[in-house]
């Protein structure tokens, strides 16, 4: 066997070492690839919950909103009620001493 008494290049085979060495650049490269995947869908992942996030976010400023107005309904609802209770015990009240007086 020529080569193995005069190797040249590219006429010897790959030593152990040589071998291994490619294998592990392989495998180190596919698990690169590996991670970039994975990287790309966590990325992907983020970026649709972030803009869940965002729309959620929205969404509370929005019911906020609205509940501030329920209240301030609530409230003018509120007095609007105590109004009328007042003018009815008044009322009530004038009843009463004209039903008195007869």
């Amino acid at each position: 066997k020529y080569w193995v008494d005069r190797p040249t290049a590219g006429s010897a085979p790959p030593t152990e070492n040589q071998r291994r060495e490619k294998q592990e650049v392989s495998h180190h490269s596919d698990l690169s690839l590996t991670l970039q995947a994975k990287k790309s869908r966590v990325v992907g992942q983020v970026t649709v919950l972030r803009g869940q996030i965002e729309q959620q976010a929205k969404s509370a400023s929005r019911l906020d909103q609205k509940l501030t107005e329920i209240e301030g309904a609530l409230s003018g609802q509120i007095v609007k009620s105590q109004t009328l209770e007042s003018r009815v015990v008044a009322l009530s009240s004038v009843c009463r001493r004209a039903l008195r007086s007869d």
